[in-house]
């Protein structure tokens, strides 16, 4: 495997006849995460509105418990929607400034091609992120009439770099918790989004 070095700082390479920068702008997105909601429903009628939600969704529900209101499923979605990551940012140009290539795209995009300097020279280099977990959930009766709904989901990324450089890295997280990669410096975060759009099915 190839190796760069890549990091937080600002980082110049200057060899041969190309320099190179690249630059990581961690996310700030830090907000609360909700995941639980309570509902003036009862328990039987919030489980009905849920499981019927998920079966219409991007969901793969695995187990579910209608008694103790236990749902374990399954799902596959777009990254760059549900976790954040910042932004990364290459520059490669020979010292002329005749040839110029700018890349910014966000860490959690699912499909980039971009130039990067290594060795001394510009090489095309292909970044893959996937994005695929489960998630508990459970619905309580708080009253005949009112209910709770809490999701707590597992996010697993996969990361791969092919082309001059190659490299896979997995990566899991939970619900308001980092990841931080150990290739390349990123941190990895839920948004919250995925946990609103399955409390949104019983709201």
């Amino acid at each position: 495997m190839k190796n760069f070095s890549i990091g937080f700082l600002l980082l110049t390479l200057l060899c041969g006849c190309y320099s190179g920068t690249f630059k990581y702008v961690p996310s700030n997105s830090n907000l609360p995460i909700t995941k639980s909601i309570e509902v003036e429903k009862s328990k039987d009628s919030t489980w009905n509105q849920l499981v019927a939600g998920l079966s219409s969704n991007f969901f793969a529900i695995n187990t579910m418990d209608n008694k103790s209101g236990f749902i374990n499923l399954s799902y596959a979605v777009d990254p760059e929607q549900y976790v954040e990551g910042g932004e990364l940012h290459y520059t490669v140009r020979d010292h002329s400034n005749e040839y110029l290539q700018t890349y910014n795209f966000p860490a959690t995009r699912a499909n980039v091609a971009y130039q990067a300097l290594i060795d001394g020279s510009p090489h095309q280099l292909n970044r893959q992120v996937d994005l695929r977990g489960k998630m508990n959930i459970v619905v309580s009766e708080i009253s005949p009439s009112r209910s709770r709904v809490t999701v707590n989901i597992n996010y697993v990324l996969n990361v791969n770099v092919s082309g001059y450089a190659d490299y896979h890295e997995t990566l899991s997280l939970i619900s308001g918790e980092f990841a931080k990669s150990s290739v390349d410096s990123v941190e990895y975060c839920s948004n919250g989004k995925l946990e609103e759009a399955v409390l949104a099915l019983v709201r």
